[in-house]
């Protein structure tokens, strides 16, 4: 019997077919290519053509379609990484190039929410909270991840609102509308009351401070003074997300006051919340309750109070005495002079303190736990 490799036919038909698979595989791996990537002058272009617009197409079908369908998590943290990469890089993707990049991506992703996994689900709430444009989609996302069983998965989406707000970028106004803002505010707001894990809550707290319709700050409110009137003594870990909460509203409080915004009936509920969280904590440390892990936590609360009350006093009653200073004592373990100066502060039965008899004018029981 013959051998192929003596029959010249059979060796040319051999190197063609050789040649046809190398360029077939040439070509569907520069396509791959093409399609994983953008060029540099797509994203720094100051108006997008049509072949530019199918460039972004093909780039965000190509990965999206991957993040979907693989099971490989390297291959879904380098698509995940190559998109964000433009998106994230303002300097580099100007706004033509971001917008298209988002209105796509929010229309590729409509699949998330019928394919979910944990892993598509968080890669999803990573990629919408850097979008500039298609803002509703990436609501809707948010909304839905909100209530989701994982924790990670609600921290996600607490953290997502506050990219979305703004906040991390600094500006002044949010990008959000109004309307997108109450969308998120009554899911939230739920979430808030039923949320379980400290960290997510303090992110979710964090979430409704980026928000800036005048509800959410009243929500951030009511949810802090319900946690501190259910203080029944015993502090936790969970007093590190009261604490930043509290911290939190008084930056913006502080903001707003700058800017010459009415903060009268925020300021005063605030003061009183954190009255109310200071009691609990200076009577601790003075009965040796608080746990060695736990006192420079303590020590930091009582220091934000003391932020919030100066920051009372020099809005209602700035020419009046100031109250006797509380983080000084706290950091140096006085605990008995902390309580005797937070006492001058909030008063006794017998004698009101200074935050009923100045200008910010508390009523003493709203001070001690009542409505």
């Amino acid at each position: 019997m013959l051998s192929s490799r003596c029959l010249p036919g059979h060796q040319n038909l051999a190197l063609a077919v050789m040649l046809a698979v190398f360029f077939c595989m040439s070509d569907t791996q520069l396509l791959a290519q093409q399609e994983g990537q953008l060029s540099a002058s797509v994203l720094s272009a100051e108006a997008l053509g049509g072949d530019d617009r199918q460039q972004i197409e093909q780039f965000v079908s190509y990965h999206v379609q991957q993040i979907l369908t693989t099971e490989d998590p390297a291959e879904i943290s380098d698509s995940r990484q190559r998109i964000l990469d433009p998106l994230r890089n303002r300097e580099i993707t100007l706004p033509p190039a971001h917008a298209a990049l988002s209105d796509d991506l929010a229309r590729e992703l409509q699949a998330v929410l019928q394919r979910d996994t944990l892993h598509v689900r968080i890669t999803a709430l990573l990629i919408v909270g850097e979008f500039s444009s298609s803002l509703d989609e990436a609501v809707d996302l948010v909304v839905d991840s909100l209530e989701h069983a994982a924790p990670g998965v609600r921290y996600l989406a607490a953290d997502t609102i506050i990219k979305l707000s703004g906040t991390d970028d600094d500006e002044d106004e949010s990008p959000l509308t109004d309307t997108q803002q109450n969308t998120l505010l009554v899911p939230l707001t739920q979430a808030m009351a039923d949320e379980s894990e400290d960290l997510v809550l303090e992110r979710m707290y964090e979430a409704a401070g980026a928000l800036t319709v005048p509800e959410a700050r009243q929500v951030l409110l009511n949810a802090l003074n319900a946690r501190v009137n259910s203080y029944t003594g015993g502090l936790t870990d969970s007093l590190r997300t009261d604490q930043r909460g509290i911290q939190s509203l008084e930056r913006s409080l502080a903001y707003d006051k700058a800017e010459n915004r009415n903060v009268d009936n925020a300021l005063r509920q605030l003061t009183i919340i954190a009255a109310r969280l200071l009691d609990v904590v200076s009577r601790e440390l003075q009965e040796g309750e608080v746990s060695e892990e736990l006192t420079p936590l303590a020590v930091t609360t009582v220091q934000s109070v003391e932020d919030i009350f100066t920051l009372a006093m020099t809005h209602f009653d700035p020419t009046g005495d100031s109250g006797r200073p509380l983080a000084e004592p706290a950091s140096e373990g006085e605990f008995d002079d902390l309580r005797l100066n937070v006492l001058e502060w909030i008063g006794t039965e017998d004698d009101p303190g200074l935050l009923t008899e100045s200008a910010i004018n508390l009523e003493y029981a709203q001070i001690h736990g009542g409505e």
